[in-house]
């Protein structure tokens, strides 16, 4: 069965392009297509490593009535326990189970639906009784972790929440019975797994798949009214700005979905996240939304929203329509207006202080940002983009390559290259903050490890003085990032054993130092250092190297940890995390480069 509706036919031929996915049958393309679109929209960086398609997918081929599982702790993708150690640390946690079946089909089938639901219910059940594969094991293991008395006790008055999603390729469905064996078995899930608070079931049709993924691309437009507001002299780079006043229904429109949900992704360039209910300002915030008294006096109260646009033209009047824009100031007001949405729609009297400003300079926005949000404590770390040495890093990598098919892009800013005009781009070419970090701390500073039990902003916050210094050659982030640009395209092509893909991380770190000849890859501030690591981008160009490369860095890694396991009881998803590995394998690498250096040495 294939999918009837052509415009999200058209979709899923741009997302197939787009992610480098056309070998994989359209079921499967079309699987991936509702997981990103669906998972994307509560955490729109989720997919900035390409390899997170597999980590959610819990679809092996013999799995029970699920496609895709994600666990969501404060909106964030977690994909390990270390990631919720890191919330955990936050002192809050606000928990999402996501479960994902997709059909092609254009209307729901109610057998394939019961099937749905049976197999969340057998995952969370003290002994299921329909066998476990190994995706749903490890799923399960996560579930069990979230539940620990130390985790449990930061829910507060929130539970966690079970949201299944049922998608099909059709439309509205209009059986009648439907609403009815819905709320039937969200009632029996919300009562079999007593541990959630409460359970939900989304039927998805293609209209929704269709908005959902316009708005992550930043593809749709918004009409607002603005009645009172004061335009701004000229100044340099800026097209127009007002300063003004929004009425709660107009603001709402910028950060409400048509389906209800909040758009995520506008608060992308937003350096400091939505901060929790709990948290001493939303709290303030949240007590001046509810007392109606108070409403009409929050536009003195309240700092107010800024919000750049590289799209904002005036149709009639006071309307005017804006489109790829972003919230960068402004995201706790944001979020606590939308948590009292009906409240304020009802009362009338709420007006948001808004500053809109219509640019298409990437370095003004980047100052916008650093500038608005120093008004609150935001960590150093949260604007290092913005710094001067990855504008030079983004044109290093634009120039950089002589070989087309080694062409990677620097993404210092969200969806910089999601337009029109370089929707042609493969999405495992971009290289943004998160990817760039993972690279270049496991394979140009030798801790494959960190990478594995840390998320980036933490790697960043701890090895400061190792990442983006400001004398640092470019040449070695450019590399680290090309060998797993050159790792993704070899396993998706399936020259590379796909079992190895937990691994990534260790065995582009294997590929650099058989390659160099060398454990440690010297100063980063070296031109010697620089050189090297031109010629190896040079040797990277041949695929036929690449995989024998490869080759020979699984062929270690795989000694190593039958090895380090013999002696050792540790799951393969535990070992990539551990020091100790780390160090063996250096001290593996080490032998083995001395060896083929006697080698080559003549005997005197």
């Amino acid at each position: 069965m294939s999918i009837g509706n052509r415009i999200l036919k058209g979709i899923l031929d741009e997302f197939t392009d787009s992610f480098g996915i056309k070998k994989l049958d359209e079921a499967k393309q079309f699987e991936r297509l509702v997981n990103y679109a669906l998972l994307s929209k509560i955490d729109p960086d989720a997919f900035s490593d390409p390899n997170v398609f597999e980590q959610v997918d819990v679809d092996g081929g013999s799995t029970f009535g699920l496609d895709a599982f994600a666990l969501f702790i404060n909106d964030a993708l977690v994909a390990n326990e270390d990631d919720i150690e890191i919330h955990r640390k936050a002192r809050r946690m606000d928990v999402r189970f996501v479960f994902i079946q997709t059909k092609r089909s254009s209307s729901v089938d109610s057998g394939d639906l019961l099937k749905f639901v049976a197999a969340v219910r057998n995952l969370f059940a003290e002994n299921p009784s329909i066998p476990l594969t190994d995706e749903l094991i490890e799923a399960r293991r996560l579930i069990s972790e979230v539940f620990r008395v130390e985790n449990a006790r930061l829910f507060g008055s929130k539970r966690p929440r079970c949201e299944l999603y049922y998608a099909t390729g059709g439309g509205k469905p209009t059986d009648e019975l439907l609403p009815g064996l819905l709320k039937a078995q969200e009632e029996a899930l919300t009562d079999a797994v007593q541990e959630v608070g409460a359970a939900t079931i989304k039927l998805v049709d293609a209209d929704y798949i269709i908005d959902a993924y316009s708005e992550i691309e930043n593809r749709f437009r918004v009409s607002i009214t603005l009645e009172k507001s004061v335009p701004c002299d000229n100044i340099e780079d800026v097209v127009q700005a007002f300063i003004g006043f929004l009425p709660a229904q107009q603001f709402l429109k910028l950060i409400e979905s048509s389906d209800g949900s909040l758009r995520k992704h506008v608060f992308y360039e937003n350096v400091r996240d939505f901060q929790g209910d709990d948290n001493t300002v939303n709290n303030e915030i949240a007590h001046t939304l509810a007392d109606p008294v108070m409403l009409d006096k929050f536009v003195l109260l309240n700092n107010g929203v800024t919000v750049v646009a590289r799209e904002f033209s005036n149709i009639r009047a006071t309307e005017y329509e804006i489109g790829d824009y972003f919230v960068v100031n402004g995201c706790q007001t944001s979020h606590m207006v939308y948590r009292h949405r009906d409240a304020v729609r009802e009362n009338g009297a709420l007006k948001i202080p808004v500053k809109i400003i219509h640019t298409n300079s990437n370095d003004l926005i980047a100052k916008i940002i650093r500038s608005t949000n120093r008004q609150t404590p935001v960590p150093d770390e949260a604007f290092v983009s913005l710094d001067k040495f990855h504008k030079r890093l983004q044109e290093f990598y634009r120039i950089f390559p002589s070989d087309p098919q080694d062409r990677l892009f620097y993404e210092r800013r969200s969806k910089e290259y999601s337009s029109v005009s370089d929707a042609a781009i493969e999405r495992p070419r971009i290289v943004n903050l998160h990817s760039q970090i993972r690279s270049f701390a496991s394979v140009m500073m030798g801790e494959p490890q960190l990478v594995m039990s840390n998320n980036p902003s933490t790697i960043l916050r701890e090895h400061r003085t190792r990442l983006f210094v400001e004398d640092h050659k470019f040449t070695p982030y450019y590399l680290s990032a090309l060998l797993l640009f050159k790792y993704h395209v070899l396993q998706s092509r399936g020259r590379i054993d796909g079992r190895f893909n937990y691994a990534r991380y260790w065995l582009c770190w294997l590929a650099r130092m058989t390659m160099d000849m060398r454990v440690d890859v010297g100063p980063m501030n070296s031109g010697k250092t620089d050189e090297r690591c031109e010629q190896m981008v040079a040797r990277l160009s041949d695929e036929e190297f690449c995989v024998r490369l490869f080759a020979a860095a699984i062929e270690t890694f795989e000694h190593a940890r039958t090895g380090f396991t013999s002696n050792n009881i540790v799951r393969k998803g535990e070992l990539i995390r551990l020091r100790q590995f780390r160090d063996e394998l250096r001290t593996h690498m080490q032998r083995e480069i001395s060896a083929a250096d006697r080698a080559r040495t003549p005997a005197s």
